[in-house]
């Protein structure tokens, strides 16, 4: 059975008496009881079913709900009960008809979300001296915040002695099991009350501790493995020691351990063979004769060093399988005993020459000049000197000496025609070319280079007439680049002044006009295509920033004219959506009358945007047309809000409670509406 109370009070803080209260089953009219509110505004229902209900309360005019399904949030809350010790200060129901039911959810929530956070609940008493001590707490720790990765523990702590001590610890590991530490400062007892004691993985019992008459049995599964019995221990399988010691209570020195067909013992050797503490083996002198030898049995090893002499070798013996590599050196071999019988063929390299050994008195005899080259056999030849100023020429096979050629002869200077390689090549000139008399030959100037693949000649400087275009910059007066007046020059990349643009127009052709610290004058306009200011722009005295229309706003649909900021999207934004400034990101939303956090407006957006995080351009002053979101009805002087429904400003003001109303701008047309953001912000009671 279920009490509900509660209390009514007026908005001065004052108890409302004598109000009807009726308890209504959840989200129905149906009346399950009524009563009024007491003198103190109290309001009780008493043993009513565990079940889910609403409450309205009924005073005057006034009429008030409290829902079954209500969340209520709060920043801290405190239930005190003087009504008895089993009356429970706050109790947490789930009436819903399940095998399982949430009933109760404490949350940490905690905007750094770092390993290691915690949330506990206390439980606190005062002491003897009437101070408030906390005697016990229950802490949980989030030991991995990763996603999809967590990992989490669940500690369990007492009052020790007056410190907090954890005595129990439920945690994860990152391989996902789950963990279980009990850490007491003092006896731990498991008692099972007559009863055992068992060991399990999975529900599959694995072993288990018993008592047998104060004897401990622990068995490996469901066989016994072991008995206590007082200080005996009785082993019922095989006993392994992994470890290397075995320590008895009877224990020799020098003594092994005998069976005696029941038990074993502690028995010195005896006889020709003697073991010590250390392991240490020894056999009595004399002992060991062939007969006891294995064949073979004696090792490399176990013959001294320099022992073997030549007597105890057989004639031959020794071959080459007894000879290590590289064992006879050359101290060995005796001197001119090697001949050329002992040389492999072709064994004798460039690394067996000492450097410096082979001498002319090796090779042919050759004259002063003479090259050696190959002859038709492949064989080395001598190619005697050539005549004075004669060089060597080749046929395609043999080489040989022949008179330099004559530069006149074209037979052996060839000129070739290359516009496909895209390089500078240095223009060459004759030198003393009109002085017949005397001797003449090639030379460059590095400023003047032409281009075969382009076609073009660079230079510092031209003197005379120039027919073609020009690329690149010219500098001087008209009459030094032409040699005559020119009325107008088009098409030029970069054309640098210093004097005025006074007459005529610059059309085209034009990518940058640099006028330093000086200022472009012009009494006519500036059109077509856009101009971009990096500075700052300066509106002179009496002078103005005009959005010029002759109807005072757009003529056609879909147009804008005014101040126009570029933001990131926060969303997909539709065309001429009123939009908001994320707190969070920076970027911009539609904005919505019915929640504060998509609020203030800061203007409408002039193109749609599909998706997060592309380039919108955003109205904040100025004038728009919109057929299709206006409909040619809009009221001339009507103001816009931000709608309730995302989209267009609408003259509809929220009227619903808890709406939000913020003025965007005013209907200047039927289909035209300026946009001037109010940042004054209303709510609807």
């Amino acid at each position: 059975m279920s009490e509900l109370t509660g209390y009514l009070f007026d908005n001065a803080g004052a108890a409302i008496e004598n109000a009807t209260v009726q308890l209504l089953t959840k989200n129905t009219t149906t009346q399950i009881a009524a009563t009024t509110t007491s003198s103190t505004g109290q309001w009780t229902f008493s043993s009513q079913p565990a079940a889910a209900y609403d409450v309205k309360l009924t005073f005057g005019s006034s009429i008030r709900y409290i829902k079954a399904d209500q969340e209520v949030q709060a920043t801290m809350g405190e239930f005190i009960s003087s009504q008895s010790n089993s009356t429970y200060p706050l109790r947490v129901e789930n009436a819903t008809n399940n095998a399982s039911n949430a009933v109760l959810e404490l949350r940490g929530n905690n905007s750094t979300r770092a390993d290691g956070d915690e949330i506990y609940v206390s439980f606190k008493m005062d002491d003897s001296g009437g101070n408030v001590t906390e005697f016990a707490r229950i802490t949980a720790e989030a030991n991995d915040v990763t996603d999809t990765e967590e990992d989490g523990e669940l500690r369990f702590g007492v009052m020790v002695s007056g410190t907090l001590t954890d005595v129990f610890t439920i945690n994860s590991s990152t391989a996902g099991v789950t963990d279980m530490n009990l850490d007491v400062s003092g006896d731990l007892t498991l008692d099972a009350d007559g009863g055992d004691i068992f060991f399990k993985d999975g529900g599959t019992t694995f072993g288990s501790a018993t008592n047998n008459s104060g004897n401990l049995i622990i068995k490996s599964g469901t066989t016994t493995a072991l008995t206590f019995t007082g200080s005996s221990v009785a082993v019922a399988g095989d006993l392994t020691i992994t470890g290397d010691d075995l320590t008895m209570g009877t224990n020799t020195d020098g003594f092994v351990l005998i069976a005696d067909g029941t038990n074993y013992n502690p028995v010195a050797i005896s006889g020709d063979i003697a073991i010590t503490n250390a392991g240490v083996t020894s056999i009595a002198s004399g002992v060991i004769v062939t007969a006891d030898l294995a064949a073979d049995a004696i090792t490399g090893a176990k013959i001294a060093d320099d022992a073997l002499d030549s007597e105890h070798y057989t004639d031959g013996s020794i071959d080459t399988a007894h000879l290590a590599a590289d064992a006879i050196t050359g101290a060995k071999i005796a001197d001119d005993a090697i001949n050329s019988e002992h040389y492999t063929d072709g064994s004798i390299d460039t690394a067996h020459i000492a450097d410096n050994q082979v001498t002319l008195a090796k090779m042919a005899g050759l004259t002063r000049g003479s090259l050696i080259i190959g002859d038709a056999s492949g064989d080395p030849s001598a190619l005697a000197k050539g005549s004075a100023n004669y060089i060597l020429t080749s046929d395609g096979t043999d080489i040989a000496w022949a008179a330099a050629p004559d530069a006149t002869n074209a037979s052996h200077v060839l000129v070739t025609d290359n516009e496909s390689t895209n390089e500078n090549n240095l223009i060459t000139f004759v030198e003393g070319a009109t002085d017949s008399t005397g001797n003449v030959g090639l030379e460059m100037d590095g400023n003047l280079t032409y281009n075969p693949s382009t076609g073009t000649v660079t230079a510092t400087a031209f003197a005379g007439a120039l027919t073609g275009n020009v690329t690149g910059n010219v500098s001087g007066t008209a009459a030094t680049v032409t040699s005559g007046t020119q009325a107008n020059i088009t098409t030029l990349a970069n054309l640098t002044t210093t004097g005025a643009l006074n007459a005529g127009s610059i059309t085209s052709g034009f990518t940058s006009i640099d006028v330093g610290a000086g200022a472009i004058s012009t009494t006519g306009a500036v059109g077509t295509g856009a101009l971009t200011i990096a500075g700052d722009v300066e509106v002179a005295d009496s002078k103005f920033i005009e959005f010029a229309s002759a109807a005072g706003t757009p003529t056609t649909d879909n147009k804008v004219q005014g101040i126009v900021i570029e933001f990131l999207a926060a969303e997909a934004i539709t065309q001429f959506d009123s939009v908001y400034v994320s707190t969070t990101t920076g970027r911009v939303g539609r904005a919505d009358a019915n929640d504060l956090a998509k609020l203030p407006a800061i203007g409408v957006a002039i193109e749609a945007q599909g998706s997060a995080g592309s380039s919108v351009r955003v109205l904040t002053h100025g004038v728009f047309r919109d057929d299709g979101g206006f409909g040619g009805n809009m009221t001339v002087g009507a103001d816009l809000y931000v709608g309730e429904a995302l989209g267009t400003p609408t003259p509809t003001i929220p009227d619903a409670d808890g709406d939000f109303v913020q003025v965007m701008g005013v209907a200047i047309g039927v289909r035209s509406a300026f946009i001037n953001p109010s940042l004054d912000i209303i709510e609807r009671a």
